[in-house]
C-alpha cells in the first residue's frame, strides 16, 4: 500500500489553498520556446495549412471530381479549417488558471502529480515535438493536463476535442482560446476533411508550436476500462518531416468520477444528454459534493525515433509530397505502438482501495448477505493489492491503518455505498425519483437495483482490468485441474484465452513471455 504524501508525488491544489488564486493565475510565465519552433500564430497556422502543396492538389482534384470551381472547394476548406482551428490565447490560460483553481478546490481534496515526470518533460519540451496520450475517463481530464503544465511552468499544449464541444456556444469560445481544436468523431468518405486534419496536426509537429494533447481511445471510457486506441495522429510520423516525435503516456485516475451517475444510465442504454451551456449549468450541483483525490502520473517518454528505429521511413520519399500514403506495415507499427501506450497508461495508474471493495460488494453472494465486514475487506485489499502491485499499477492509502484508508474511502462515496453499525458494507440502493430526469424513464425497480450494480461496474474494472493477465494466466496452469504445466502450455492457453477477450480488453500484439512470467516473480 502507498501513501503519496511527500516523496515523488506533489499536491498541487496544497499551495493554491494558501495563496491567492488570482495571483497565482497572473504569474509570471517564460517558458522557451522549442528549438524547432517557428513561433506562428494560429491564423498563421491556418494560412499555412490551407497554401500547402497537399492541399492545393486535393482542391483541384475534387473541383474536377465534383465538376465544381476550386474556389468552391476552397470555400469548403476555409469553412472546416475555421470550424476546426484553435485560437490559443495566454490571457485565456490565465482565466482557466484562475477558474480551475476555485472549481478543482471546491471538488477534490488533492491532486497528486509525480514530480520526476514534470523534471523528464522540462528536460526535452525545447528540443522536439511532444504529444502528451493522457487516459480519458472524465470530462475532467480536458484541462486537466493544461493546467498541470501552468503550474510547473511548462509549454501548455493544445487538445484535440470532439465536435461536441461546440454545442456549449460560449464556453466552446473559451475553450479555443485554451488550445481546444475541434474534430469529428469519423472522417469517412470525406476526404477533403481528412487531409485538412491530416495537415493541420503535422503543421503543428512540423512547426513546433506546441505540445499536442490527444486522447488516445477517442472517447470517455463509460465502463473505466480502457478502450481500443485510435491511431489517427500515430501514424503520421511516417510521413513527418521531423527527426523525432516524443509520445509521453499519461495516467489519470480519480477516487470519484464526476461522471459517475450518467454514466450508470448510459450503461443501462439511456442516450447521452448532447453538450449543452444549459446541461453544464445544471451540472454544477456536483461542486457540492466531495470527489476524494486526482492522481496523474507522467509515464516514461517515448522516443518515436528509437520505438520504431528497425524502420526506414524514408520510403515515403518515393511518393510525391502532396500524397498521404500509410503503408500497412506502418499501420501494424501504429497499432503495436498505441496498444503499448495503453499498457503503461494501467501500469503506471494509482488508484484507491474503492475498485477492489466495488468487486467484493458486488458479488451476488455479498447482495444476498447484506453485505461484507471491513476486516474482510481489509484481507481482499490486501491479497488483490499484491497482484496489481506486480503490474506496475499502485494502490493509494491516506489513512494510518488499512482498515482507516478503507472507512475514509467509503466515506468518499457515501452517495452510493454505506457502512452500517456492525462494520458491514454494501451498495445503497438507488432513489427512484432520480430517473425521472432522463428520457426514457426507467422502470423503478431498474433504478432501485441496476443503477448500484453499474456503478460497481465502472468502479470495478479500474481492478479488474489490472488482474485480466494474472488471472488468465492462473485459469491456463490449473484449467485440467493439474499442477503447474510447462511454460510453453501455459503460455499456448494464455493466447487462446486472450483472442477470446479481446473485444473485453486491450491487449498487445506481441506479448513477450518473459512479460508474463513477471506477474509471477517474488
Amino acid at each position: 500500500m502507498c501513501s503519496l504524501n511527500g516523496g515523488n508525488f506533489i499536491d498541487i491544489l496544497e499551495d493554491r489553498r494558501k495563496t491567492s488564486d488570482i495571483g497565482w493565475a497572473l504569474k509570471t510565465w517564460n517558458v522557451p520556446p522549442c528549438r524547432h519552433s517557428l513561433k506562428r500564430t494560429p491564423p498563421e497556422i491556418k494560412k499555412h495549412v490551407l497554401s500547402s502543396e497537399k492541399i492545393k492538389s486535393l482542391i483541384k482534384q475534387l473541383s474536377e471530381e465534383k465538376g465544381c470551381t476550386e474556389e468552391e472547394i476552397e470555400e469548403q476548406a476555409r469553412d472546416i479549417i475555421d470550424e476546426m482551428s484553435h485560437n490559443f490565447s495566454f490571457r485565456v490560460i490565465r482565466f482557466f488558471g484562475y477558474v480551475l483553481s476555485k472549481f478543482m478546490k471546491s471538488v477534490y481534496g488533492r491532486i497528486f502529480v509525480n514530480k520526476k515526470g514534470m523534471e523528464k518533460i522540462a528536460s526535452i519540451s525545447n528540443q522536439y515535438p511532444v504529444l502528451f496520450l493522457p487516459t480519458h475517463r472524465s470530462y475532467a481530464d480536458f484541462l486537466l493536463v493544461s493546467y498541470v503544465c501552468f503550474y510547473f511552468n511548462l509549454p501548455v499544449p493544445v487538445i484535440a476535442a470532439g465536435l461536441d464541444f461546440l454545442g456549449l456556444k460560449y464556453l466552446s469560445f473559451l475553450l479555443r482560446g485554451a488550445g481546444a481544436f475541434f474534430i469529428r468523431r469519423s472522417f469517412v468518405g470525406d476526404r477533403l476533411y481528412k487531409e485538412l486534419f491530416s495537415e493541420y496536426v503535422q503543421t503543428h509537429i512540423e512547426g513546433c508550436e506546441f505540445p499536442i494533447e490527444f486522447f488516445i481511445e477517442g472517447t470517455r471510457s463509460r465502463s473505466a476500462k480502457s478502450l481500443v486506441p485510435k491511431l489517427v495522429i500515430l501514424d503520421m510520423y511516417f510521413s513527418s518531416r521531423v527527426s523525432d516525435i516524443i509520445v509521453v503516456p499519461i495516467s489519470i485516475s480519480y477516487d470519484r468520477t464526476l461522471e459517475e451517475m450518467l454514466y450508470a444510465y448510459e450503461l443501462l442504454g439511456v442516450p447521452k444528454p448532447k453538450e449543452s451551456t444549459k446541461g453544464l449549468i445544471k451540472a454544477r450541483k456536483v461542486m457540492s459534493d466531495f470527489h476524494g483525490d486526482v492522481y496523474v502520473r507522467f509515464g516514461e517518454q517515448i522516443s518515436l525515433r528509437e520505438y520504431f528505429r528497425n524502420y526506414d521511413r524514408s520510403v515515403h520519399n518515393l511518393h510525391p509530397r502532396d500524397l498521404s500514403v500509410t503503408l500497412k506495415k506502418e499501420q501494424l507499427l501504429c497499432r503495436d505502438l498505441a496498444n503499448y501506450v495503453i499498457r503503461m497508461h494501467q501500469c503506471n495508474l494509482l488508484i484507491s482501495p474503492f475498485p477492489i471493495i466495488s468487486l467484493v460488494i458486488s458479488q451476488p453472494s455479498v447482495v444476498r448477505a447484506g453485505g461484507v465486514h471491513i476486516d474482510v475487506l481489509v484481507d481482499y485489499v490486501y491479497w488483490l493489492e499484491e497482484l496489481i502491485r506486480r503490474t506496475g499499477a499502485t494502490i493509494c492509502a491516506s489513512g494510518e491503518t488499512l482498515t482507516e484508508s478503507l472507512i475514509q474511502v467509503v466515506q468518499c462515496h457515501s452517495n452510493i455505498v454505506q457502512l452500517d453499525e456492525n462494520l458491514h458494507v454494501f451498495f445503497k440502493d438507488a432513489l427512484i425519483q432520480s430517473s425521472t430526469s432522463h428520457i426514457p424513464r426507467l422502470h423503478d425497480n431498474t433504478v432501485k437495483y441496476a443503477i448500484p450494480a453499474m456503478l460497481g461496474y465502472h468502479y470495478g474494472n479500474q481492478a479488474i482490468q489490472l488482474l485480466t493477465h494474472v488471472s488468465m494466466i492462473s485459469l491456463a496452469m490449473t484449467c485440467n485441474g493439474s499442477d503447474i504445466s510447462v511454460q510453453d502450455t501455459i503460455f499456448h492457453r494464455y493466447k487462446n484465452l486472450r483472442r477470446l477477450l479481446q473485444r473485453e480488453f486491450v491487449f498487445e500484439r506481441k506479448q513477450r513471455k518473459r512479460i508474463l512470467c513477471m506477474l509471477f516473480v517474488h
